[in-house]
């Protein structure tokens, strides 16, 4: 199957969005509507959690270069030689539910997604030009209510 790049499209057009599904379920979720995202990115609702709002490879795209998951890993594609492909990485800065009296510090977590550079040559053979897309989500509270603003970068590769 001959798939599209993502060249000028939007940010919510790569990422495809999974709501409350477990990680075990991950391996198992090819998505390949057009045209394909390459990243998902879990909403998850009702969670106690950390790192619940993951981002990761799409399977499909893995499974059509002929990767599989390591074992014992999230979100970490090898080759058959055992070799990282693409990894999910979480970062957190800060306590993130904190309470009171430290109101105004700021912390952040997220998500991204790494390829080596043998899986990025893989990927753009296979797949065309691409583009390096970050999506920034940030809120704050503000007289008890919460401002929330959005950024898309995009950068042709």
């Amino acid at each position: 199957m001959s798939l599209p790049p993502t060249e000028g499209l939007e940010p919510d057009s790569v990422l495809k969005t999974v709501i409350n599904s477990l990680v075990t379920e991950y391996p198992d979720m090819g998505i390949t509507e057009t045209p394909i995202p390459f990243i998902l990115r879990h909403k998850a609702y009702g969670y106690d959690s950390p790192g619940d709002s993951w981002l990761a490879l799409n399977p499909t795209i893995a499974h059509h270069l002929g990767w599989t998951l390591a074992e014992g890993d999230l979100f970490r594609w090898v080759n058959d030689q055992g070799q990282v492909m693409i990894e999910s990485v979480w970062w957190v800065d800060g306590l993130i539910d904190q309470s009171p009296p430290h109101l105004y510090n700021e912390v952040g977590e997220g998500w991204f997604v790494v390829a080596s550079q043998v899986a990025w040559e893989a990927i753009r053979s296979r797949f065309g030009n691409l583009k390096r897309m970050i999506s920034v989500e940030r809120s704050f509270y503000r007289d008890k209510q919460r401002i929330k603003s959005n950024r898309h970068l995009a950068k042709a590769l």
